[in-house]
């Protein structure tokens, strides 16, 4: 295809393709607000023209997308061969991501649904973390019209980490595989600060929580994702990569002083006080799981420096620091006193 050439396409496939474009910033999400609200005929093929843009929209898009939210950024970071360099994201690794048939039914079913009632809907495929990326993207974009929902969305590690309230809803018993993504740090760095804002506002929106039941399944499954995922991390050498955490939780000491407040919408009178404890104790999950953190400042701060991981343990310590002993104890102080509220 020659620059510049003007490729026309079928309705239902420009629609496609203009969502391709909103997952990638290319439009505002409400420039496809109607058509992720109108039920069209399911796309089962697309003409080759057309395909060939919906590949160069994501193989250009999603990277570009990835820069923006966080990959422009010079952060210390350990390499591939365990040396801590300050470099950008992708300076550091290479992003190699491939789209497959999981993103074209993603945006088929958002074409032909009317995604207030469906959601981004489910499939049986496994996702590769291109598809990951863009059931990522692609659930920022429908929030313009309704909350993310589907089963995309709980089968997507990606997802557990932005849209987290969303993936909570459906009560999981178990995260989703997180080595994959871990072996790919260059769309974890990239996204961290994404991360840890989201974090702060998942946190912060338990003020707004009523039952306890939904307050029991967001702290269950913050604790899930945090567990399975400092154990992909720790297994990968790569303790840095808590990051985004540290930073969330750090924000939550210094700008959240009423840890009370988090649980003050909590309907209580009916509950037993078993439930009620279970409740505060959801309500606390950042605070109590920031401990297993502090337990790795503390064996960092035990590398001398003549060992060959002393370096990481300095970077790790410099991490750490953004909480420090200090708010570490801020943290204690909160769980404790959401812990002991419910018998007051």
């Amino acid at each position: 295809m020659s620059g510049g050439e003007v490729v026309e396409v079928a309705e239902s496939e420009h629609a496609l393709l203009s969502i391709a474009r909103a997952v990638v910033g290319e439009l505002p999400p409400r420039a496809v607000s109607s058509v992720l609200l109108r039920k069209r005929k399911a796309i089962q093929q697309m003409d080759a023209r057309s395909l060939d843009l919906l590949k160069q929209t994501l193989a250009i898009g999603v990277p570009l997308t990835l820069v923006r939210r966080g990959g422009f950024r010079r952060t210390r970071h350990v390499g591939d061969s365990g040396v801590v360099t300050e470099q950008r994201a992708f300076e550091r690794n290479e992003l190699s991501l491939h789209f497959g048939e999981e993103t074209f039914r993603l945006l088929a079913h958002l074409v032909a649904s009317d995604v207030s009632q469906a959601g981004l809907g489910g499939s049986k495929l496994v996702p590769t973390l291109g598809d990951q990326l863009v059931t990522y993207l692609a659930a920022d974009v429908t929030r313009a019209v309704a909350a993310p929902r589907g089963a995309r969305l709980t089968r997507s590690a990606l997802c557990w980490f932005g849209h987290l309230r969303s993936v909570a809803r459906t009560a999981p018993k178990s995260a989703p595989p997180l080595m994959p993504l871990v072996e790919c740090p260059a769309v974890i760095e990239s996204l961290s600060p994404d991360w840890a804002t989201r974090w702060v506002a998942c946190d912060r929106g338990k003020a707004s929580v009523i039952t306890c039941d939904d307050m029991i399944a967001l702290g269950h499954t913050q604790q899930l994702l945090l567990e399975s995922y400092f154990d992909a991390i720790d297994a990968a050498g790569r303790r840095d990569l808590a990051r985004f955490f540290v930073q969330a939780v750090a924000r939550l000491i210094k700008e959240d002083e009423d840890p009370l407040a988090w649980a003050g919408s909590l309907k209580l009178s009916k509950e037993p006080l078993s439930r009620r404890a279970e409740a505060y104790h959801a309500a606390a999950t950042s605070y109590f799981m920031i401990e297993r953190v502090a337990r790795w400042a503390t064996e960092a701060g035990a590398v001398h420096f003549i060992d060959d991981d002393y370096d990481q343990a300095q970077l790790f310590l410099s991490i750490w620091e953004e909480v420090g002993e200090e708010g570490l104890a801020v943290c204690r102080e909160r769980v404790s006193a959401l812990e002991d509220v419910h018998s007051a």
